[in-house]
């Protein structure tokens, strides 16, 4: 299985669009970030994606819904892919020495939601795409690469429609590429 990480497009950034429900910003995308939707959606018709999964957040929807336009497969939204707290991710896990494999009771809160949604994942036998925020993909770099979330810019900024790519087979990850964005002509 091949695993698309993919954080949405650049946000309308003229409005603060606070959401009370989902207690947290919910902006739109800008033109620009639908332009850089519909230009990854082309590139992503080459690969073999079956499944499309994305956060509860506006910017990240719009992005999937523009996407699927050119894959013409299911969206899966889950609140699992919502954007993350960075800072409170990081104080979380450095608080409780974070170790991926740890029983789930024992993880915090803010990662065990997105835990659980990887355990739910790896047991797809398909390629798919996920539609998320740049902490969170951050996040799980961080873990699969055995790098301590403090340092994670070491991994870099993770840019609007930016593609990494991860396989997955026999329980044993593998980054095949990072934050690809070669398909957006700047």
């Amino acid at each position: 299985m091949i695993i698309y990480l993919i954080r949405h497009g650049q946000v309308d950034g003229s409005t603060t669009v606070f959401n009370e429900e989902k207690k947290c910003n919910d902006p739109v995308l800008s033109e620009l970030g639908r332009w850089q939707a519909e230009t990854l959606g082309k590139r992503l018709q080459k690969y073999s994606i079956t499944k499309l999964f994305t956060s509860d957040l506006k910017r990240a929807v719009e992005t999937t819904q523009i996407i699927s336009r050119y894959l013409h497969c299911e969206i899966y939204v889950t609140e699992d892919l919502r954007e993350v707290n960075s800072k409170q991710l990081e104080l979380e896990i450095v608080q409780a020495e974070i170790d991926i494999n740890k029983p789930r009771e024992l993880i915090p809160l803010e990662i065990r939601r997105i835990r659980y949604f990887l355990d739910v994942l790896f047991n797809e036998d398909n390629n798919v795409a996920i539609v998320t925020h740049s902490a969170l993909i951050q996040w799980l770099l961080s873990t699969l690469l055995e790098i301590p979330f403090k340092n994670r810019s070491l991994i870099g900024p993770i840019i609007e429609c930016g593609i990494t790519q991860l396989s997955f087979h026999n329980g044993n990850y593998q980054v095949r590429s990072m934050n690809d964005y070669s398909h957006l002509e700047f």
